[in-house]
């Protein structure tokens, strides 16, 4: 199926959490295609990635060279490979 081994979470950040203090504390934000996390993480100089898992979404939106839009679960696990890739990032990643 679609699953990506993700489990429900009822409520991943408060709605009172501060956006720009949140993401600048990443290395790369994983969003929905076309909200607003992509693009504080762009304003903040992290890249970002509009992922769609149900490959339904067209890729329209302004262009940005921190932000991508990737459809279907093998191209998420292509990208992100690249990103960790990219600046030896791979060797800082903890496994959880």
């Amino acid at each position: 199926g679609s699953d990506i081994g993700m489990k429900e979470v009822d409520v991943l950040v408060s709605p009172d959490a501060n956006m720009y203090s949140l993401i600048s504390g990443c290395d790369l934000a994983l969003v929905i295609p076309y909200s607003s996390p992509a693009h504080v993480a762009t304003s903040l100089g992290r890249p970002a990635i509009y992922y769609d898992p149900a490959m339904t979404a067209w890729p329209v939106f302004a262009k940005h060279p921190l932000l991508i839009f990737v459809a279907g679960r093998e191209n998420l696990i292509k990208s992100l490979s690249q990103f960790l890739d990219a600046e030896g990032r791979r060797a800082r990643v903890q496994q959880v």
